[in-house]
C-alpha cells in the first residue's frame, strides 16, 4: 500500500485524485470535494476500491508532471519494456483519464477498476461500462476490453511498442443518461491547454521560480472552481504533510 507522501495529485477545480507511485487511483471523489468517496483504498487497504494500471515486471518507476500543467506523466521500466502512463482530470467532465502507452519493448499491463461508493460502504451494480449505485454512476470507457469481472472490471492488456490505450472513467448522477464517449485525446489536449494557459499568468521570475510556479498549480488545483474558495486538503481527515 502507498504511503501517504507517495501520491500525486490530480485536479479538475471541483474535485480530486490521488496517484500512487505503482499507478493505482487510490483517493477519487466527485463531483464536489465534499463529495462520498468512489475510489478510496487509501483509507482501506481491503474495501476502499481503485482504479489501477498496473505493468508488470516493474524494475524502476520515476515520474512527473508535464511541464506547467497538473497532468502526471509516470514512466514505468519494466523486465520487458517501458511503459508510460498519462493522467489527468479533464475540466468540466468529472472524469479521470488515463493514457497508456508502451514506448520500448512489449510490456503487459493489468488494469482493473474497482469501485466503491459511500467511502467503501458498499459495492455498486456492475455492468459492462458502467457502475451505479445511490445517487452515483460512474461510467467506464475504454480503447481495449475492460469486462465486468465479480466485483470489478479488469483485463490484462499485452502493449507493444508503439502501442497506445486509454481508460476513462466519468461520473454522473445515476438518473442521467450516459454521456457519448469522448475523444480521448482531445481532452488530453485540452487539459494541458488549460492549465498552460492558466499558468501563463504567473509572471514570477524570481528565485525558487519552478517551485512557486509549482505551487501555484496546486493551490488552483485545490480551488474550487464556482466559489473560488480554497480547500485545505483534497481527500477527508488525512495528513496535509507526507
Amino acid at each position: 500500500m502507498n504511503r501517504i507522501g507517495d501520491y500525486a495529485l490530480l485536479g479538475d477545480c471541483h474535485s480530486a485524485a490521488l496517484v500512487g507511485r505503482d499507478g493505482s487511483i487510490d483517493w477519487a471523489c466527485f463531483p464536489r470535494f465534499d463529495s462520498s468517496s468512489v475510489f478510496c483504498k487509501v483509507l482501506d487497504a481491503d474495501k476502499g476500491g481503485s482504479f489501477s494500471v498496473a505493468p508488470r515486471g516493474v524494475r524502476d518507476v520515476r515520474r512527473a508532471y508535464i511541464e506547467d500543467t497538473n497532468v502526471l506523466k509516470t514512466v514505468f521500466d519494466c523486465d520487458g519494456g517501458t511503459v508510460e502512463v498519462t493522467d489527468c482530470m479533464p475540466l468540466g467532465a468529472h472524469a479521470i483519464l488515463r493514457r497508456v502507452a508502451c514506448t520500448a519493448g512489449a510490456v503487459d499491463v493489468d488494469v482493473v477498476v474497482e469501485p466503491r461508493f459511500e467511502y467503501g460502504a458498499f459495492v455498486p451494480r456492475l455492468r459492462q461500462g458502467e457502475a451505479v449505485g445511490g445517487a452515483d454512476a460512474l461510467w467506464i470507457d475504454s480503447s481495449h476490453p475492460l469486462p465486468v469481472d465479480g466485483e470489478r472490471m479488469a483485463a490484462r492488456w499485452s502493449l507493444r511498442s508503439g502501442d497506445v490505450a486509454w481508460a476513462r472513467v466519468g461520473w454522473t448522477p445515476s438518473h442521467a443518461p450516459r454521456p457519448p464517449k469522448p475523444s480521448y485525446q482531445r481532452e488530453l489536449d485540452q487539459t494541458i491547454a488549460f492549465w498552460k494557459g492558466w499558468l501563463a499568468g504567473c509572471r514570477y521570475d524570481g528565485e525558487h521560480a519552478d517551485a512557486v510556479r509549482r505551487s501555484a498549480l496546486v493551490l488552483k488545483a485545490l480551488t474550487y472552481a464556482p466559489s473560488s474558495a480554497a480547500i485545505a486538503a483534497p481527500t477527508t481527515s488525512l495528513p496535509e504533510t507526507p
